[in-house]
């Protein structure tokens, strides 16, 4: 295997390109660009090549993985399940992902005719598992980065909302603005499932997912919410619960939402509008 570097845009990375530098021949003269792909005669770069792989399998959805075994992939009589078929369309376009899928089918094959029991030290990326483990660690990541930024701004400000999901659950996403270099960010740090969508509810919501990302809710100094009473009211609404902890927060009022208010109340006066609206909404009820 030979390392990969960043590759260009102006030369394609394909697996002519590939073999044409693999047998030691220079890039011939009056190519656009610049390559960047493999290099003659460099080292071999494990890391870079895990990276390239790992880039791969995490551009397919994890929802599609399904059992299925390494060491039958050849076979294409056989249902891999939509993970494996997947990974098997996108190694005819990636080099370093074919001879990867190769090798470990070579491994794997002989461990399965060897009667060995389990995987032994062969490392696939191909399991749930590790890919399920990949993400996770991709997304603690992200998350310290952002807590890095914030704490550095020293406060920001909260947006909250919920909406149901195909199983008609509440989701909350939680998204923080602040100020870094002069620069606005806006930075999506988590999506809660919602069981408790009272104020005080929301409130315990977001201090959980604050200290979990390593936040101090102190340091928030205002938030934007739609104008539902569990969020807006007086006594047991979300900013009220938040004005206890954070006293000098100020709320206002999502200028989406309001935007969707003079839309929906516009759309209710021609009769012809108003029937198509409800029964739009009747159809999404009914489904």
């Amino acid at each position: 295997m030979l390392a990969l570097k960043p590759r260009s845009k102006s030369v394609p990375f394909t697996y002519k390109n590939y073999r044409y530098l693999k047998e030691g021949a220079e890039w011939p003269a009056g190519q656009p660009g610049q390559w960047a792909g493999p290099e003659v005669g460099e080292p071999v770069n494990e890391k870079q090549e895990t990276f390239s792989i790992e880039q791969t399998m995490n551009d397919v959805d994890p929802d599609t993985f399904n059992n299925a075994s390494v060491s039958n992939v050849h076979n294409q009589e056989q249902d891999h399940g939509n993970f494996l078929e997947l990974i098997i369309l996108l190694s005819k376009y990636d080099v370093v992902l074919n001879e990867h899928l190769n090798k470990v089918m070579r491994k794997s094959q002989k461990n399965h005719d060897n009667d060995s029991k389990g995987r032994g030290n062969l490392v696939t990326f191909l399991s749930h598992y590790t890919i399920d483990n990949i993400i996770t660690i991709i997304s603690n990541l992200i998350k310290s980065t952002i807590t890095k930024k914030v704490n550095e701004a020293n406060m920001f400000s909260v947006l909250l909302d919920t909406t149901q999901d195909v199983s008609v659950m509440d989701q909350c996403s939680i998204v923080l603005r602040f100020v870094t270099d002069g620069m606005i960010n806006e930075r999506l740090i988590s999506v809660k499932s919602c069981t408790d969508s009272t104020g005080k509810g929301m409130m315990n919501l977001l201090q959980n997912a604050l200290e979990m990302v390593g936040l101090n809710i102190r340091h928030c100094i205002g938030n934007s919410t739609d104008g539902a009473a569990n969020m807006r009211g007086t006594y047991n609404g979300f900013t009220s619960w938040l004005s206890v902890v954070t006293p000098e927060q100020v709320h206002v009022w999502c200028y989406s939402h309001v935007l969707n208010l003079v839309i929906s109340d516009t759309t209710k006066s021609p009769i012809t509008v108003a029937n198509f609206f409800s029964l739009i909404h009747s159809c999404a009820v009914f489904f």
